[in-house]
Formats: C-alpha cells, sequence, structure tokens
C-alpha cells in the first residue's frame, strides 16, 4: 500500500466514523435524552470503532500519542472533519517519513499535512500538521 492510499483509506474510514456517530448522537439526543444506558452503549460501540480504525492506520506512536484525545472526546465536527481530500501530487519523502497534504475547503483548518512512517512495512500515519496562515506554516497537531 502507498502512503496515498493509506491516507485516503483513512479519511475514509473516519469520515464513515465521524457522519455515522454524529447522525447517531443527534438522534439520542432527540428520542431518547434520558436513556443513559442507551447513550452509554452507543459511545463504546462507536469507540470500539474508532479504535479498530486507529490501530489499521496509525503508528504505534500516534495511537499512543495523538489518537489518545479524539479517543477521550469522541469529538465529531459539523461540517465533518474528515470531509477532506487528499491531495496526491503534493507526496514529498523527507528521510524517513512521507508527507501528504488534504484540504477541506468548509473546515476551519482548510489545509492539513499528514507525516506517514513504515511501520511493519505498512505506511502508517505519524502526525498531523495544519497549515496557519497567521504564521505562514505548518504548526503540529496534538490530536488525530
Amino acid at each position: 500500500m502507498t502512503p496515498v492510499a493509506r491516507l485516503r483509506e483513512f479519511v475514509a474510514d473516519m469520515l464513515e466514523w465521524e457522519t455515522t456517530f454524529d447522525v447517531q448522537r443527534r438522534a439520542q439526543q432527540r428520542e431518547r435524552p434520558k436513556d443513559a444506558v442507551f447513550r452509554e452503549k452507543m459511545i463504546q460501540g462507536n469507540k470500539a470503532k474508532l479504535l479498530k480504525i486507529f490501530k489499521e492506520h496509525l503508528s504505534k506512536s500516534a495511537l499512543a500519542t495523538e489518537a489518545k484525545a479524539r479517543l477521550d472526546t469522541m469529538g465529531t465536527g459539523r461540517p465533518p472533519v474528515f470531509a477532506q481530500q487528499v491531495l496526491e501530487d503534493t507526496e514529498i519523502r523527507s528521510g524517513k517519513k512521507v508527507y501528504v497534504e488534504t484540504l477541506n475547503e468548509k473546515d476551519i483548518t482548510p489545509r492539513r499535512r499528514y507525516a506517514l512512517v513504515i511501520e511493519d512495512d505498512e505506511p502508517k500515519i505519524d502526525a498531523v500538521y495544519a497549515w496557519r496562515d497567521s504564521i505562514g506554516k505548518w504548526e503540529k497537531q496534538h490530536s488525530i
């Protein structure tokens, strides 16, 4: 699998998770607002799905650090954060890392740059950076 293919699969898996969970959460709040047991079961099921996505696509280092914030908060965006277009022509190899950019024009942070490393003979996402116009450079994010 190429780094671009890995990133495409990750973004697609995350978009599916994000949109499905957001719909479920809104429906639960509307239809069963006082059913704490149902809500907890829904959250735990979606946390398990998210962890599976992370284990498949993230490096061991990112899984132990950057993944933790989203696993703790179970955050989703409206519009979806992961409605990102992978920009294939932005792939850059630098040392042991490969960087690939994405674009989501509707997000507060439209440009992101993913760093991928080779782990167990497969490219894995190791970090994500956001482009900051205010400082004119990429800034490492502390969450995936």
